[in-house]
């Protein structure tokens, strides 16, 4: 139930009393918390709970590996998926039509198989308990 999300950057979770443009949610690229990123040094002379990996030579804020939040959705999750779709549409692997009929599509069959999926993994538990 933290307000700040990030220790890099001044990320926000929404609420009445937050500053709604450092929303850890707002992906544009005109975004101000991007303008708050924090060097290295900033965070060893600042953070009062340092990360133990300080310790190992040559460890440096950037070079962290973040959870699932930072890394699929704040930082090169969103940038690859991008990059991929683009891809994809650029040499026909999602099949023919308009681009909004391409991602429709993929999106209807990646819905259709998380459901089959989820469904085999709900059985596989049912059996083995």
């Amino acid at each position: 139930m933290c307000n700040f999300i990030c220790e890099c950057c001044a990320a926000r979770r929404p609420n009445q009393s937050g500053d709604d443009s450092m929303n850890y949610q707002n992906f544009r690229t005109d975004c101000p918390r991007y303008l708050t990123r924090i060097s290295h040094e900033t965070y060893i002379s600042t953070a009062t709970e340092p990360s133990p990996w300080v310790e190992m030579e040559g460890w440096t804020l950037r070079s962290c590996s973040h959870d699932l939040m930072h890394t699929a959705y704040l930082g090169i999750g969103r940038d690859l998926v991008s990059s991929l779709l683009g891809d994809f549409i650029d040499h026909g692997v999602l099949g023919g039509g308009s681009i909004d009929d391409q991602l429709a599509r993929l999106s209807r069959e990646m819905q259709q198989r998380f459901k089959t999926e989820r469904y085999k993994t709900q059985l596989l538990k049912v059996f083995i308990g």
